[in-house]
């Protein structure tokens, strides 16, 4: 899991156009268009959005510019279901994606091939992938963070895996990496 402070979130934690469709998606959006909501309120913001400032601290290495969403994920899912590349709920490592302002062109093709490779890119000038322990981003004005679907404050965000404190029985772990663990419990 990972911890904000006092709070505990089980999956992801969004600042930026991710935390849209947590506000947004309700009512007749939500019950017309399901989990297909997520991506439908964020086509209608991401042409109009020029982002906002941050800086992301990762373990050894920090991050600034200008981005659209930042997701820092415990799992290997976020946003209505997108994979993270490489990512597991088990691994003790929180997963950071940040995805920088660009054409909506560019954005998509981004995201077929991250898709399509399931790979975090190596060097791209749309997604920044970062992993560690503890994370934290810091925004030149507040912004809203929501985590599993829920607003819980504003920026700044610090965040702290903490790894085996949850213990799940199931048949397999969630993991999009390559050489997931043939375990039956997390913990």
């Amino acid at each position: 899991v990972a911890e904000v402070g006092q709070t505990l979130f089980l999956n992801v934690a969004h600042i930026g156009l991710g935390t849209l469709p947590a506000r947004e998606a309700e009512g007749t959006h939500k019950k017309l268009f399901g989990r297909f909501s997520y991506g439908l309120g964020l086509l209608r913001r991401v042409s109009a959005s020029r982002g906002f400032k941050a800086e992301i601290y990762c373990d050894k290495g920090v991050v600034k510019g200008r981005w659209l969403s930042i997701a820092v994920a415990s799992g290997a899912f976020f946003g209505g279901g997108n994979e993270i590349p490489e990512a597991s709920a088990n691994d003790g490592q929180l997963d950071v994606i940040a995805v920088k302002p660009r054409p909506l062109l560019q954005l998509l093709l981004t995201f077929v091939m991250v898709r399509l490779n399931k790979r975090s890119p190596q060097r791209t000038s749309t997604i920044v992938h970062l992993k560690g322990t503890r994370c934290s981003v810091h925004t030149g004005k507040p912004k809203t963070i929501t985590a599993d679907g829920d607003v819980m404050g504003q920026t700044p965000l610090q965040v702290e895996c903490r790894p085996h404190c949850l213990s799940v029985i199931a048949p397999t772990i969630v993991s999009t990496a390559e050489a997931a663990p043939e375990e039956t419990a997390i913990g």
